[in-house]
């Protein structure tokens, strides 16, 4: 029986080390599409901050508007010049930390084809059976803990007994009367301790109170490890519905926000609009852009976490193998 625990006990360990690996790598590669697809905004951002600056430029020359409004323009041409630099930083970090956790060359991580933020169907998390929570590596570990705490009970209630294995040498008396049979303990020792009071009865009880004791401990731990997987995984689905909900308006901001930066870089040439009306347009619309991203990845990142906090995985309904 101690064998067969300390199997599972390395199992649970496999697989939950499995479990989170996978969630690593999986995060990873969400950060790396988010930080490409944040290199091609700020790239994109260039290019309108530099259309931007040349009209200011040629606005300025020609005496229609203040050098202010140049400078300006400039300043936020060079910021989202050195923001594509910080964004391409990023993206090799999370090459080299995948490179990392999948064992592969950082050049073949690097080779390959640029890709969208993974998202994954929209009722992926529908009909999850309640009980994958008592699959986690965790819940399990703490169960096999409950079982190997109960056992000791049966074990230290026999402990009541005197033990008459009659092997060993004889010659020498047992310590204790649990240690009666062991070796070294002799004939006469094990008749005088039957025939006496037995004195160390009380040892036996506080030692089966102790096993008691570590009864409970264990099952409070095995209490706290399933709140912990409930929480993980009411928190996973939460952060999937909030995602979800935001989906829809984020699309539309984006929208509105880059039809708003276009409107106000036209009216601007024309002179009906001051620059910090562009400006502000501008901002708004590669905020909404970023934010947009943000919740793809979010999204995907959540389904990840769903996936660890059920300990690896579920069979959607009616996909069962």
């Amino acid at each position: 029986e101690i064998g067969v625990r300390l199997v599972g006990s390395e199992m649970c360990i496999r697989d939950s080390v499995k479990s989170a690996m996978t969630s690593e790598v999986a995060n990873q590669y969400i950060q790396l599409r988010l930080a490409q697809r944040r290199l091609a905004i700020a790239k994109d951002s260039v290019e309108t901050y530099e259309e931007a600056k040349n009209l200011t430029q040629w606005r300025y020359q020609a005496g229609l508007v203040e050098a202010t409004d140049y400078e300006q323009a400039n300043a936020q041409y060079e910021n989202a010049r050195a923001n594509v630099a910080t964004t391409r930083h990023n993206i090799l970090r999370y090459q080299t930390a995948l490179s990392r956790l999948t064992v592969l060359p950082l050049a073949e991580i690097q080779a390959l084809p640029e890709g969208n933020i993974p998202q994954p169907p929209d009722n992926i998390a529908v009909s999850i059976p309640a009980e994958m929570i008592t699959l986690r590596p965790d819940i399990l570990a703490a169960q096999e803990s409950v079982r190997a705490a109960l056992e000791n009970v049966r074990v230290a209630r026999a402990d009541f007994f005197p033990t008459l294995s009659l092997t060993g040498s004889i010659g020498t008396t047992a310590a204790t009367v649990s240690a009666l049979g062991s070796s070294g303990t002799g004939i006469g020792a094990l008749v005088a301790a039957l025939s006496m009071p037995i004195l160390n009865w009380g040892e036996a009880v506080a030692g089966t109170e102790t096993q008691k004791a570590n009864v409970d401990a264990a099952q409070a731990r095995y209490t706290a490890a399933l709140v912990t997987a409930l929480e993980e995984t009411e928190n996973a689905l939460s952060a999937i519905r909030s995602s979800a909900a935001k989906k829809h308006s984020l699309r539309i901001a984006t929208q509105s926000s880059n039809l708003a930066a276009d409107l106000a870089l036209q009216q601007y040439s024309s002179g009906l609009q001051d620059y910090q009306t562009v400006l502000s347009t501008q901002r708004s619309w590669l905020t909404a852009q970023d934010s947009e991203a943000s919740n793809d990845a979010d999204w995907a990142t959540a389904h990840v976490n769903l996936y660890q906090a059920l300990g690896g995985g579920w069979t959607p309904e009616g996909n069962e193998k």
